[in-house]
């Protein structure tokens, strides 16, 4: 399940003229795919969906980047909430 903030987000980013919501909701869908690896050829979702006016997709390479920077590379948060003794955690 992808959530829904990420495909909110990625929505907002792409800069595309969809005559109906349903297109570009599919196309970010497709995108989040591709990022996380479900989709092997990152062009493959252009494949059913036409792009008008659109022609030149580079900047879709931005979107990638953006989000796998926000959100597929974040540190993990380590929780030392059981830890008995201060000095016991490494920093």
């Amino acid at each position: 399940m992808i959530p829904t903030e990420f495909k909110n987000e990625i929505i907002a980013e792409l800069d595309l003229d969809y005559q109906d919501s349903e297109n570009k909701a599919t196309l970010s869908t497709s995108l989040v795919m591709v990022i996380h690896g479900k989709i092997e050829n990152k062009w493959q979702f252009l494949e059913k969906i036409i792009l008008k006016d659109k022609l030149d997709l580079s900047y879709l390479n931005e979107v990638f980047e953006k989000y796998k920077n926000k959100y597929l590379n974040k540190p993990k948060q380590i929780d030392y909430s059981d830890v008995q003794d201060p000095d016991d955690i490494p920093f």
